[in-house]
């Protein structure tokens, strides 16, 4: 009997001529690669076409993956893939953790992609995975890919701030200072990988970077910064913290308002009082006021109005609404009369950003005292 020659192919079809020999079998072999892959029992019949098909000992290999190693990913939806080269390839799997999440079969080689949601399919959303394709053919052969890992993260950092006023103001005495910030940042799964101050304006916003520095508790970081006063036009701004963690997610908290009044008080004129600007107090105090225009002079703590040149300061009673306001003081009390004598006294305004600003100087005499007769 005879066969058509295979040295140089992988399958082909083997007709048999000749004598027949009933106890005589099939088998085909390659030198190099694997044998009996193919057999055919005795009898073997003359004249019958035998397909014999010779699998490569040749294992598959995997190339090409994505994502790559250590990748950081913020959507629960994450796709591998690997290309798979066999000449006879029989199927692939994906292994995620150790356990089996995907196979694809009788497929040629190429590019294999699987598709997996964390979160679902017993997995927890978040977390730091392991995966590897393993490629069978079907001569028995496989390849494992190495293992790599993806970190998926759909949680955005945590951002704290230590207890502080809802507003903030600065004056132009400290206008070329800078807004300080300081606080905490954490993230449970992929890490911070930069925090940044925003302080928004209206349409206008402006960013500073600020420093990260780890804590020995790995998951939070301590955060601190400034930003200059000089570089931020009078107005109110809004400021925010905006930490970003290694998988791009973006956790924002408001911090406070910033008030920037480089602008004193003004518009100063004083009440009509008694006695007027160079008259005789006849009694042991005497009332006078000013009005004046402030934005940012509320009737919280830090502003004040304030008549010197007495050796007592006298401490007025601020009202109304911004920007128009009014301070009435009196000068003298019963338990701290104002001494008998000519007196200098001025105004002063503070808003509060500190910013202070003068009325003119005014003069009276005290006296109610009674004339003495000798």
């Amino acid at each position: 009997w005879s066969t058509t020659s295979i040295a140089a192919l992988l399958s082909t079809n083997v007709t048999i001529s000749g004598t027949i020999i009933p106890q005589y079998s099939i088998t085909a072999s390659k030198t190099g690669y694997m044998s009996n892959t193919t057999v055919f029992p005795a009898p073997i019949e003359e004249g019958t076409v035998y397909s014999l098909s010779i699998a490569s000992d040749a294992p598959p290999v995997i190339t090409s993956f994505t994502p790559s190693n250590n990748t950081y990913k913020k959507t629960p939806t994450v796709s591998f893939s690997a290309t798979v080269t066999d000449d006879n390839l029989q199927k692939v799997e994906l292994y995620i953790n150790g356990a089996l999440k995907g196979t694809s079969e009788n497929s040629p080689s190429g590019p294999y992609t699987f598709t997996t949601t964390f979160g679902t399919n017993g997995f927890v959303s978040d977390g730091n995975f392991s995966w590897y394709m393993k490629a069978y053919d079907t001569g028995g052969l496989t390849t494992t890919s190495g293992t790599r890992f993806v970190v998926v993260d759909t949680t955005a950092p945590i951002v704290g701030i230590p207890s502080e006023p809802s507003q903030q103001y600065y004056p132009t005495t400290q206008y070329s200072s800078s807004v300080p910030f300081e606080g905490t940042v954490t993230d449970y799964t992929s890490g911070i990988s930069g925090v940044q101050g925003i302080f928004v304006k209206g349409s206008e916003t402006r960013y500073a970077t600020l420093q990260l520095a780890q804590q020995n508790n790995a998951f939070t970081s301590t955060w601190s910064g400034s930003y200059p006063l000089s570089s931020l036009p009078e107005g109110t701004y809004s400021a925010y913290i905006n930490a970003t963690d290694n998988a791009g997610n973006k956790g924002t908290r408001y911090v406070r308002d910033i008030i920037i009044d480089k602008t004193p008080p003004r518009d100063i004129a004083y009440l009509p009082t008694t006695p007027p600007h160079g008259g005789v107090a006849k009694n042991w105090y005497f009332n006078t006021g000013v009005t004046f225009t402030e934005e940012h002079m509320t009737l919280a703590p830090g502003a004040a109005c304030e008549l010197t040149g007495f050796p007592t300061t006298y401490t007025g009673t601020i009202t109304g609404t911004s920007p128009n306001f009014t301070c009435a003081i009196q000068a003298g009390t019963q338990y701290a009369q104002l001494p008998e004598g000519v007196a200098y006294y001025i105004v002063q305004l503070r808003d509060l950003a500190q910013n202070i600003a003068y009325s003119q100087q005014r003069i009276v005499t005290v006296d109610y005292s009674s004339p003495t007769l000798s």
